[in-house]
């Protein structure tokens, strides 16, 4: 799985404004950041191989077995909190 170009720019970005160690690692840092978009994106990833079709794909209509919304999840590795 590759990283969307989306999330590329946005590292890319994050990383130009970073002055210090805690713009880099902090709370709102760009490490953060990416993990952030890296896990969000392995999710959908792992919820379209499960389900057998892409995001809105007109296959998953009406099959009982589709994408109902999302939800807030917490994912608290060693070194900090992740909001998903």
């Amino acid at each position: 799985m590759k990283l969307e170009e989306k999330v590329l720019q946005q590292l890319q970005e994050d990383l130009k404004k970073c002055q210090t160690m805690d713009d880099l690692l902090g709370k709102d840092g760009a490490i953060k950041k990416l993990i952030k978009n890296a896990v969000e994106q392995m999710l959908q990833c792992e919820m379209t191989e499960h389900l057998g079709y892409e995001k809105h794909a007109p296959e998953g209509r009406n099959t009982g077995n589709s994408r109902n919304g999302v939800s807030a999840k917490n994912l608290n590795p060693d070194y900090s909190s992740i909001m998903l």
